[in-house]
């Protein structure tokens, strides 16, 4: 099965509700491309307070922009921030946790 948006049920909901829609579809995958793109660029990040600040405004950005994509459906948009919310969980986590596991050197 090809997963276009992911595993999450949400995921699966908009590629179902997207499938007859290929205007709506680019646009709903160009956002969610270039948003794991800057999780990516922010995740290599060395200060991990900054870095979750940055992970938090930038899914709120995205949220914003769903909201101003004028000819998307109410349930379409729902279903997108979802998505969002969910790679900002996991990428947010992961980031967490890697940060954690860093040797950071004692100050003498």
């Amino acid at each position: 099965m090809n997963y276009t948006f992911g595993k999450s049920p949400a995921a699966q909901e908009l590629e179902r509700l997207l499938e007859n829609n290929p205007i709506a579809r680019r646009k709903i995958t160009t956002l969610l491309s270039e948003y794991t793109d800057k999780l990516l660029k922010i995740a290599a990040m060395k200060d991990t307070d900054a870095g979750l600040l940055c992970m938090s405004l930038l899914r709120d950005h995205a949220h914003s922009r769903v909201d101003k994509k004028v000819n998307l459906s109410t349930e379409v948009r729902s279903y997108t921030k979802n998505v969002l919310t969910a790679k900002y969980r996991v990428y947010a986590e992961t980031y967490k946790f890697v940060s954690s596991l860093v040797v950071k050197p004692k100050k003498i």
